[in-house]
């Protein structure tokens, strides 16, 4: 039993941490697992192609707009000369065209010279204009009196439309899709009447907005001056409220402006084409890979596809987007940040 404590036991222990250490170290410096092969990889990225379809293109722009009350509008006086008559007053209900005034003006002619010399005065040429309404409404202004001198682009009345309009506003590089000029839109007021025909459309350039702008002035008395900047950026869209539509300044509208229709014509996505007004270049991908840009004659599009006049047939292949362009993002993919999706998911041409 000594033995075995004093001897034996004490050789099996040195043994043991011998047999760990050496263990430990063939692990730590002689890997004994299979050499792993270098990864190579074998995969490609290739650009994503299309090939044009046929199909209808529906050119329609939708608008959010307001009903508001029109803009006033100025008269001016349309020739030099003196007042003779004002048939109004400030307050008078008038229709668009009404004659407010008239101006007279007297032109002496050059005399004639007689043969001994003598001079005839010429006879004195009178020439007769009229003041007229600019809008059916009401006068709000009226800068004339009777025998008042006044001179031609002079500011002469101002009128209160009474009939009101749909106002909304696009970017103005959407007026491109616009081939022609619409002289209508169909307008749906939320929550109210059927979509009715609004009349008399007009898209001009530049919308003002409610805030910005610069401007100088004084404190104490209160005078000064001041401008407000106009976004170049968008095109004002307005529209004619017609008669017996009940709307009421303020509510919200929908409005669409019809483009035009191309049935069964060549379209292909408008991420395919730089330049999407009138003419653009596409890059076509031959049949061994090369790749070619070709300029195309462009018809109509509805925000998400353009309808190819020339330039392409539909046995073509092209890139469905334009080389070194950044692809736009999916409106109907959710927001990273929130996980919301776009309301424009969904919306075609709408703005």
């Amino acid at each position: 039993m000594n033995v075995w404590r004093k001897w034996i036991w004490p050789i099996l222990k040195g043994l043991l941490v011998v047999v760990v250490i050496a263990a430990i170290a063939k692990m730590a410096f002689f890997p004994g697992g299979p050499t792993e092969e270098e990864l190579v990889p074998t995969g490609s990225l290739a650009d994503p192609t299309v090939t044009p379809v046929v199909a209808t293109i529906t050119n329609d722009l939708t608008v959010k707009g307001t009903v508001t009350q029109d803009e006033v509008q100025t008269g001016k006086i349309p020739m030099e000369g003196i007042v003779q008559e004002v048939y109004v007053n400030v307050g008078s209900a008038v229709g668009f065209g009404e004659v407010i005034a008239s101006i007279k003006r007297e032109t002496p002619a050059e005399p004639t010279t007689n043969a001994d010399g003598s001079q005839t005065a010429g006879e004195t040429k009178v020439s007769w204009d009229e003041v007229t309404a600019p809008a059916t409404g009401t006068v709000t202004t009226l800068d004339l009196l009777p025998n008042q001198p006044v001179q031609v682009g002079q500011d002469a009345i101002t009128v209160t439309p009474s009939q009101l309009i749909v106002a909304g506003e696009i970017p103005a590089v959407q007026r491109y899709r616009l081939t022609t000029q619409p002289t209508d839109a169909e307008v749906t007021i939320t929550g109210g009447p059927a979509a009715f025909t609004c009349t008399d459309l007009k898209i001009t350039s530049g919308t003002t907005p409610t805030t910005g702008g610069t401007g100088t002035g004084t404190g104490g008395g209160g005078t000064g001056t001041g401008t407000q900047a106009t976004d170049q950026t968008k095109s004002k869209v307005t529209c004619r409220v017609p008669d017996g539509v009940e709307a009421f300044a303020g509510v919200e509208t929908s409005m669409i402006i019809h483009g035009g229709i191309a049935e069964n014509v060549l379209t292909i996505p408008i991420t395919a084409v730089k330049g999407q007004a009138g003419t653009g270049t596409v890059t076509v991908v031959g049949d061994d890979g090369t790749h070619e840009e070709r300029t195309v004659t462009l018809g109509l599009s509805d925000g998400t596809s353009v309808e190819v006049v020339d330039g392409l047939a539909e046995t073509d292949t092209i890139l469905q987007f334009v080389p070194g362009a950044t692809r736009p993002p999916d409106p109907c993919e959710p927001d990273p940040a929130t996980g919301e999706v776009s309301e424009e998911c969904g919306a075609g041409g709408s703005l």
